[in-house]
């Protein structure tokens, strides 16, 4: 497993633009799926929230990883609504409730429906250099 802080995260994403609130990597069931987390209090419209995927999407077209987006919202009505604003997105996002279970069968994937538990969801680890930029602590 993995957990880096927001701090952290920015420090070896941005140069691709990329500011999460967290990064993680999560090993179930003999797979290993790694993630960009983005906690959501419902304090930003959709517009804003969408505008973030821009630098995923460059992170991804440039080689990857192409790890889910996962954001973590105040509500179901929250969710749905940007399930709906996000069909067709062309990386993997999963929305979920915030709730006591994240690894659970709580996640919803744009276009794919759900709930997934956070072993289900696609993950690419791209090439090395990408997915471990820079030097980090792995427990």
């Amino acid at each position: 497993m993995r957990w880096w802080s927001e701090n952290h995260t920015t420090n070896v994403y941005e140069r691709f633009g990329i500011h999460p609130d967290a990064h993680g990597i999560w090993h179930a069931a003999g797979r290993t799926v790694g993630f960009f987390l983005e906690h959501d209090n419902g304090t930003e419209n959709h517009a804003r929230v969408l505008s973030k995927f821009t630098a995923y999407r460059e992170l991804h077209h440039q080689g990857g990883p192409t790890y889910p987006v996962l954001l973590w919202v105040p509500s179901n009505g929250r969710r749905d609504n940007l399930l709906a604003a996000l069909n067709g997105i062309d990386i993997p996002v999963a929305i979920a409730t915030h709730g006591p279970q994240p690894a659970g069968p709580v996640w919803h994937l744009a276009g794919y429906g759900g709930p997934y538990p956070l072993h289900h969801l696609p993950s690419d680890h791209g090439p090395t250099s990408l997915s471990n930029p820079g030097r980090y602590d792995d427990k």
